[in-house]
């Protein structure tokens, strides 16, 4: 929309140089909008298809106008201080895509989310990075995006993940964004940029089948620029109609070089997630004017000629400025002043980029996530078989993965003899997500026990044996419920999984999700060291009484027979009292 692009664009409004020049025109003799025929879009599995007739206002224009050539004039700079070595490394450049990326910004919202592979200089800009920051990233300065440590692949800043070096890669992570949007509710989505070589990759296809199965709200965007490093598209694919290749989930081919085409087309998009239909594929038709990366000079595999007959009849900027002219919704000098504020805006993020100290050494390690703990190998590494003692269940293969430094566990609110923490949250109960709280348990003794993840190297044993005789505990007025800080996709993922694969397959038990991490927390389970939790069992009584607690390290599990006797132990002396015997 409209005020993304003026909240992320610092230096849009116009200056002196422009108020100069309306002293001899005046707004009022603009046309303050028009409307602008656009290329019809190829459509896949849609009955409706976005306008061709649009609306643009004049400051649209303007901005996607400025937006563009800071684009234009941002790459042509880091083009000619990669020539004088000032940058180094991979460095991949997007002069002649504009109009993807700000037409995309401008039917999305900053509170959105998007992802994107190596070519993401333009969408760190419209996402909300500045020209200083981005062009002090490229040569390594203290004052880049991302610290200087990033580079041209690796800039980010809120709601936007990079930038990502590994071709295809960002694709599932995109799903996985999309994922966590459909879990919070908020009526967000993500918007998960490839290239026409990308599209080729097995994991492209396994994230569609996701995509689609969850009805996750994700916009795939394909932005075809006709050429890998060196290949056509007709050369690497045996079908370019990428907008199809989703098969199940519906397409769009859009021109990608007319900035109006790409705004309509990514807000029929955006509306198609937000109204929960699921995922949608869009084909950007664009074109790159440099070579795939530094090293390529980009001719040897197209003609100059081809370069030059686009820039001429297809260039973005070009395309808009001439709307904008022929409508009367500027002036030719009006836009030349701002090419001149660009320039200046360029040059002076260029001299700030060649002469900020880079980082120093002490900072090396600084804004990384990792974990420092030491991994112990055992010399029994290869002994995972879940073994049973007295029933219960030892994973000896866990207990070469857990590290020797200490656990970091939060304060526990469960206390014995004290009200249990009260929880809520979803659950896969026969196949399906339902909210479960503790309160729905009053009236009955609960065993509410924690495991630490799905599809790892947990052994589920212990969960099945659970969910296997569960009979047992309902027969005395007891349910069973278990907990992980899993999502219940991957919860019920896990339980469509037949056990002979290593699943759980079918449940008898309620699966809890805390995805918050807060139920772990208050239980005080959570380990913040290794990001799940510890074999935490709870029994809680009939009035929602905590009465005892089982908390075991990663490679012991818990004995149903054992837990089956302590609740009937604590259901005696409720009933006879501590004295009887």
């Amino acid at each position: 929309m409209l005020a993304n692009i003026s909240n992320v664009l610092r230096a849009c409004a116009p200056r002196n140089g422009a108020a100069a020049v309306m002293s001899a025109r005046t707004y009022a003799d603009f046309t303050t909008q028009a409307t602008f025929e656009v290329k019809k879009c190829d459509l896949h599995k849609l009955d409706e298809a976005p306008a061709t007739q649009v609306v643009m206002t004049r400051d649209e224009g303007l901005q996607y106008y400025r937006t563009m050539q800071t684009i234009r004039r941002m790459e042509l700079k880091a083009d000619q201080l990669y020539k004088q070595k000032i940058i180094r490394g991979f460095c991949h450049l997007y002069d002649g895509q504009e109009a993807c990326a700000v037409g995309i910004e401008a039917s999305i919202n900053l509170s959105d989310h998007l992802i994107t592979a190596y070519r993401a200089h333009g969408y760190t800009y419209t996402r909300g990075g500045t020209v200083k920051e981005i062009m002090a990233e490229l040569t390594g300065r203290r004052g880049g995006i991302a610290k200087g440590k990033g580079g041209s692949m690796h800039m980010y800043v809120k709601h936007f993940y990079g930038g990502n070096g590994i071709v295809g890669a960002q694709v599932p992570l995109g799903a996985g964004v999309a994922l966590a949007c459909k879990h919070q509710g908020k009526n967000q989505l993500c918007v998960c940029l490839y290239g026409d070589g990308a599209a080729n990759q097995g994991q492209i296809f396994e994230t569609y089948n996701m995509a689609a199965l969850w009805k996750l709200p994700l916009i795939f965007i394909c932005e075809n620029n006709r050429y890998g490093m060196g290949t056509s598209v007709e050369r690497a694919a045996a079908s370019t109609d990428y907008f199809k290749r989703g098969e199940f989930i519906p397409g769009l081919r859009v021109d990608g070089m007319d900035v109006l085409c790409v705004r309509e087309a990514t807000r029929f998009a955006a509306d198609h997630c937000r109204s929960g239909k699921g995922p949608i594929l869009m084909e950007l038709q664009t074109y790159r004017y440099h070579g795939h990366s530094m090293s390529d000079p980009g001719v040897s595999y197209r003609t100059r000629e081809e370069i030059q007959e686009v820039r001429s009849k297809s260039d973005p900027i070009s395309l808009l400025k001439d709307r904008m002219l022929s409508n009367n919704m500027a002036s030719v000098e009006e836009l030349k002043e701002i090419d001149i504020e660009v320039r200046k805006e360029i040059e002076d993020a260029a001299q700030f980029a060649t002469t900020d100290p880079e980082p120093p050494l002490e900072e090396l390690c600084n804004h990384i996530f990792f974990n420092s703990a030491a991994v112990e190998e055992g010399a029994n590494v290869k002994n995972s078989q879940c073994h049973n003692y007295a029933g219960g269940h030892v994973y000896p293969g866990e207990a070469f993965r857990v590290p020797v430094s200490d656990h970091s566990l939060h304060l526990s609110k469960a206390k014995i003899s004290k009200p249990a923490p009260q929880w809520e949250g979803t659950a896969v109960i026969n196949g399906e997500f339902k909210e479960r709280k503790l309160s729905d348990y009053k009236g009955k003794y609960l065993v509410f026990f924690f495991y630490p993840l799905d599809f790892t190297f947990v052994c589920p044993t212990e969960i099945i044996a659970f969910s296997d005789r569960v009979h047992e505990f309902r027969a005395i007025n007891t349910e069973v419920v278990a907990c992980s800080v899993d999502s219940q996709f991957t919860h019920l993922a896990w339980i469509n999984t037949p056990r002979k694969e290593g699943g759980l397959g079918q449940m008898k038990i309620p699966l809890l999700s805390d995805l918050t991490h807060q139920i772990s927390k208050d239980y005080g389970v959570y380990l913040e060291d290794q990001g799940h939790t510890l074999r935490g069992l709870f029994i809680i009584d009939d009035k929602g009484i905590l009465r005892q607690i089982t908390m075991n390290d990663l490679p012991v599990g818990r004995s149903v027979d054992e837990t089956l006797r302590l609740v009937q132990a604590f259901q005696y002396t409720d009933k006879h009292g501590e004295d009887h015997s």
